[in-house]
């Protein structure tokens, strides 16, 4: 537009959005002093841990060291050397009897052996004392059956038993499986061995050479017995097939 002297006047329209200018006045210093005081708090936060990255505690380390030497202590003295045949059960009778035959001068104690074949194979009944369970499994110790004839314990041993049977006085009426098939003659020898002499019983040990008689005139034998079946055995033996004693020693060679 012009004005009355013919100058052109040049008006700016305003911008649709514009918004009239505001002075932003400062806040006073002691707004600033609080919003300061209210953020210093924050400001002394430790910044939040990440997952993962915690160091370990010094007394776990040490716990865990602890364990680590005593493990290599226990199985440096328990771990047998690492030998193949150091829990083989049978390893003592392939290395007394490569053929599996009877030696009769070979030197063992059958008392030792004994102890762990019946840890192993008949202490979960009969118990680690001998007393076996009432109304379940008749005791050992004291039993009638025990000092009776070895040939007769060694039947059950490799066969087994079921049926009642009278021990002690008291009727029990559970099955006992055969372990023939699991152990050897040396070793059926050595447990009834040691039940004949653990516990206050006091019978003479059992050869294995008997258990070998036993095992091969019952090698047919796949059933249990009854104790009207080895009352009926024991009336057919001869009465030197009950002794029990190991083998005489060898005689003194004469002095020339």
């Amino acid at each position: 537009m012009f004005d009355g002297t013919g100058q052109l006047i040049v008006v700016k329209s305003p911008q649709p959005n514009a918004r009239p200018a505001m002075d932003h006045p400062q806040p006073p210093e002691s707004d600033q002093h609080d919003v300061n005081r209210m953020h210093s708090p924050i400001m002394r936060e430790h910044s939040e841990p990440a997952d993962g990255r915690e160091p370990m505690p010094i007394w776990l380390i040490i716990v865990f060291g602890a364990m680590l030497l005593w493990g290599g202590w226990y199985l440096g003295q328990y771990s047998g050397h690492f030998r193949g045949d150091v829990l083989d059960e049978r390893a003592a009778d392939r290395a007394a009897y490569p053929r599996r035959d009877l030696d009769p001068d070979l030197e063992i104690d059958p008392l030792v052996l004994g102890r762990r074949v019946y840890t192993l194979h008949c202490m979960s009944c009969h118990q680690i004392d001998g007393m076996g369970l009432e109304a379940q499994y008749p005791p050992l110790a004291g039993s009638e059956w025990v000092h009776g004839s070895p040939r007769t314990l060694a039947r059950i041993v490799l066969h087994g038993l079921h049926g009642p049977i009278e021990v002690a006085g008291e009727v029990y009426d559970d099955q006992m499986p055969g372990h023939g098939d699991q152990l050897t003659d040396l070793r059926i020898a050595a447990v009834l061995s040691f039940i004949r002499t653990a516990w206050g019983n006091d019978a003479p040990p059992v050869d294995p050479r008997l258990v070998r008689e036993v095992r091969l005139e019952h090698a047919g034998r796949r059933a249990s017995w009854t104790v009207t079946e080895l009352r009926e055995a024991e009336a057919t033996e001869h009465p030197a097939a009950e002794q029990t004693t190991t083998p005489p020693a060898e005689p003194e060679p004469a002095s020339p």
